[in-house]
């Protein structure tokens, strides 16, 4: 009963196939969780890249404007 609680909350889908052991469940369940960190790790490396270009342009803006 946890594997299908666990693949309601991932993007792992339900398709017609499934893990039957205990095993590949569990293995199911770390390759969700290794999905969820790569899309973390995506997300959280484009937010940094805005915001670092953000902050470089206020701060020529900011340099321009007292010069």
């Amino acid at each position: 009963m946890a594997y299908y609680s666990f693949v309601t909350l991932t993007p792992l889908g339900y398709g017609d196939i499934l893990p039957v052991s205990q095993l590949a469940r569990f293995f199911a369940c770390m390759e969700a969780i290794a999905g969820l960190f790569y899309m973390a790790i995506v997300v959280a490396t484009l937010v940094s890249i805005g915001i670092r270009e953000n902050t470089a342009g206020k701060l020529k803006d900011g340099n321009k404007d007292a010069s």
